[in-house]
């Protein structure tokens, strides 16, 4: 089992005059599923994409483990977290196959064919692989982007609204992949506004509002998830 500790404290970024995140603190564990909520314009997927880091705070740091990586070692930042998120950032005159060998070569991942055999099986990729992405729906599109995210094993995986444009099938694939990176010990972060279906699957719910953590409800269980939704619902 993992043992990981993300943290983000006291995360700031502006867009010129526009404060989206603010002050925000962040704790992310091994084992958890944590559901990220709030209304269009609350911050999340900026959050997302600083978590990503495919942008930079304009202050705050975000650790893992107690090691500031985005001061440090960028590159093992990025070699421990995956993402996808509404850009699907793969390559639409590649084949599915040769975007997920390509992003496998930049993992340095041994093996990439055989490493591969585990997500096309649990996306149902497998008639796909010689097709080019720009030919492909955008939920088969979403489906590669998450096993792009999936390729290197990370310990941090963050989904945002990933689930959009996925029919039920797919859906379901994906919550099982999520439960089976829990197990694992990998840290998921998702935001979602399916919230009935996504809350079945998260231990922890935050709801974010004007760029910072208004709420968070640990230890989420069916017991509670009406209570969640409620006040998820009369806030929104």
């Amino acid at each position: 089992m993992k043992n990981n500790h993300l943290i983000c404290k006291s995360l700031t970024k502006n867009f010129g005059s526009n404060n989206v995140i603010q002050n925000l603190d962040l704790s992310l564990k091994s084992g958890d599923v944590t559901l990220l909520l709030g209304k269009n314009g609350a911050g999340k997927s900026t959050l997302i994409k600083l978590l990503s880091f495919l942008s930079l705070p304009d202050s705050g740091e975000i650790t893992i483990n107690d090691v500031n990586y985005h001061k440090n070692n960028s590159e093992n930042y990025r070699g421990q977290v995956g993402s996808a998120l509404h850009n699907n950032m793969i390559y639409n005159d590649l084949t599915v196959k040769e975007n997920l060998i390509f992003f496998s070569k930049l993992y340095f991942i041994e093996n990439p064919e055989e490493n591969l055999k585990f997500l096309i099986n649990n996306l149902s990729l497998s008639d796909y692989l010689t097709k080019k992405v720009r030919y492909l729906s955008h939920g088969i599109r979403k489906k590669v982007s998450i096993a792009k995210a999936l390729l290197h094993n990370p310990n941090f995986i963050f989904f945002d609204e990933i689930e959009s444009g996925l029919d039920k099938k797919s859906t379901n694939e994906l919550q099982d992949l999520i439960l089976e990176k829990k197990e694992s010990g990998s840290a998921i972060l998702i935001t979602s506004h399916m919230i009935h279906q996504s809350i079945n699957i998260a231990n922890k719910v935050l709801v974010m509002n004007n760029g910072y953590i208004y709420k968070t409800f640990s230890n989420v269980s069916s017991k509670n998830h009406q209570e969640i939704i409620n006040y998820y619902e009369n806030i929104s």
